[in-house]
């Protein structure tokens, strides 16, 4: 750790922390259980924002700020993101400690800055919502990211799937090619496959048939262009037998949006696109002119078939934990570290008929092609239908604050405050 210069430790010391907490608090909170106050930190004392202006972590220009700045903080049920981030903690803890969470995110620092609070978790009550509000309290530091992103949303969907090809199910749903692999050439990456003796690049989207690999299961052409977005979902075979398409890996190809695509072509207004009204365009213009449009996509996933879990159970995030419903959010990991807790404020609708504001805590657990650059998440919202609907319209701009690890924070403000 970097010890802080004679003038940082004067204003390091100036600023007293009530409940944990950095930055000014305006009333006292009630003293924690017992239990809480034995995991409780040595306070962390923080210069006022004149003594140590906003500063950047790799990409993110972030902001020290405290609870009581966080709109919505108070009346936020934070047992269920307590519950995540559990599940989280039992993936981070299994590697080296000296590795770094995430090379890419330098605010996440090394395994070993998330023990405490990891070993913390194990000691709190389940289900006693104070005592997992004080937990992030006491154990994080917020932070706030300056520049608005977009926030939207994803669910596991359940389709129809036939075991034999015909007229409405002729789309083959495919496992990874043999041996496909992915390797750097410059600073992009290629994703290729095992062709006879030598390798050879995925395709694009339109140049992917039966032949190319082996088959799972049929489709409608709509349907797995939609599984494909999502990345999993829950599928109905003819017998009733139920069972998850899971994602095993992609051609390496851009990810393009269709619902710009059919803006650009005069199809719909950008305030439309919503997964549902793209869906039904799919379906009412199905053959050539909707392959065309989903063509315009080149990236293709591929899935493994799996049993499916019990209804309330989320499939495995990229983090290799189970999502959870309203608190797995995905995250572009060039950016961000799986495990990160990140409050999320939304705040303007880009779609006509949008739900009410998102003011929530979401832990970093999965990934997505859609997902990508610093200011970037969506929300998992849960399994079926309803799931679905919730998603199909969080398109809305959203403001980001990151729950760093206390003792972390602290040696990312002492090292800015030295710059």
């Amino acid at each position: 750790m970097i010890q802080a210069s004679g003038r940082l430790r004067s204003l390091l010391m100036a600023v007293a922390l009530t409940g944990g907490v950095l930055g000014c608090v305006s009333t006292p909170e009630p003293e924690p259980p017992e239990d809480i106050v034995a995991i409780a930190p040595e306070s962390i004392r923080q210069p006022g924002p004149e003594a140590l202006p906003p500063f950047d972590i790799g990409p993110l220009n972030l902001t020290v700020i405290g609870y009581d700045q966080i709109d919505g903080w108070a009346t936020e049920d934070h047992r269920q993101p307590f519950e995540a981030f559990k599940r989280s903690c039992r993936v981070m803890m299994r590697k080296d400690m000296d590795e770094l969470l995430n090379e890419n995110a330098p605010y996440a620092g090394q395994r070993r800055d998330w023990v405490r609070p990891c070993d913390a978790i194990i000691r709190i009550p389940d289900g006693d919502a104070y005592a997992a509000r004080r937990f992030f309290e006491l154990e994080f530091q917020p932070f706030a990211v300056k520049d608005d992103g977009l926030i939207t949303g994803y669910y596991e969907p359940s389709f129809e799937a036939r075991r034999a090809r015909s007229a409405e199910f002729s789309a083959p749903l495919l496992a990874p090619p043999s041996q496909m692999r992915s390797r750097r050439v410059g600073s992009e990456t290629l994703v290729e496959y095992r062709q006879g003796v030598s390798y050879r690049p995925v395709p694009v989207r339109a140049d992917i048939d039966e032949r190319f690999s082996r088959v799972l299961a049929w489709m409608r052409p709509e349907e797995l262009f939609f599984l494909q977005i999502q990345g999993s979902g829950r599928l109905s075979l003819e017998d009733g037998h139920q069972v998850l398409a899971a994602y095993a890996g992609h051609n390496g190809q851009p990810y393009t949006s269709i619902g710009k695509v059919l803006v650009s072509k005069g199809e719909m207004r950008l305030d439309e696109a919503s997964a549902d009204r793209i869906s039904a365009w799919l379906r009412q213009n199905k053959g050539a002119r909707a392959e065309g449009i989903m063509n315009a996509n080149p990236r293709y996933v591929f899935f493994s078939l799996q049993p499916a879990r019990p209804v309330g159970l989320g499939p495995d995030g990229a983090q290799g934990v189970p999502l959870t419903a309203g608190r797995s959010m995905a995250v572009d990991p060039r950016y961000h570290a799986y495990g990160a807790p990140i409050w999320v404020e939304a705040k303007t609708a880009r779609i006509k008929g949008a739900h009410a504001e998102l003011k929530r805590l979401l832990i970093a657990q999965d990934t997505g092609g859609a997902i990508i650059g610093p200011a970037r998440g969506d929300v998992y919202f849960g399994s079926g239908p309803e799931a679905g609907k919730r998603a199909g319209v969080m398109n809305h701009t959203a403001s980001f604050v990151l729950l760093i690890p206390r003792r972390l924070a602290q040696k990312l403000v002492t090292e800015m405050a030295e710059d």
